[in-house]
């Protein structure tokens, strides 16, 4: 039995699925689109953890500077599975950033996480990136029900 012919629409299938555009997301009225950063940075390192007080001066010194237009941090605890299988666990801090597609804002957040990983010697910083939509619900009319 020839099965190439079924290989060949099989390939043309894929191709075509890589090319199909991504759907632009829909904001609703009041909303538009605007890009949320998430970035997590861990706290462990050779020589302890990396203290409350210096991530506040991290975020006072390099990261504001960055983000004058605002910027939201928290702590977090997480966890993984290393690669013996063995669940790991590390406080982070995370920090969200929503702002228009630009592409020097992204920039910006790559420059921050490599001078947080040289700064606190880090592996890596996490960050993700995806579209949403932002508005500010301030006061004016009831919506409806």
């Amino acid at each position: 039995m020839n099965l190439q012919p079924a290989r060949i629409v099989v390939a043309i299938c894929f191709t075509l699925a890589a090319c199909t555009p991504t759907p632009r997301l829909r904001c609703l009225p009041g909303s538009r689109q605007a890009v949320l950063e998430t970035a997590y940075f861990g706290t462990a390192n050779a020589s302890g953890r990396v203290t409350i007080e210096q991530w506040r001066e991290f975020v006072n010194q390099t990261v504001t500077p960055h983000f004058p237009q605002g910027l939201t941090w928290w702590r977090a605890n997480g966890q993984w599975r290393n690669a013996a299988g063995i669940i790991e666990q590390e406080t982070s801090y995370i920090l969200q950033i929503v702002h228009p597609e630009d592409s020097s804002v992204g920039a910006s957040i790559v420059e921050v996480a490599m001078k947080y990983r040289e700064q606190f010697d880090q592996k890596s910083v996490l960050r993700l990136s995806s579209p949403t939509c932002a508005s500010f619900l301030e006061s004016g009319p009831e919506p409806p029900p």
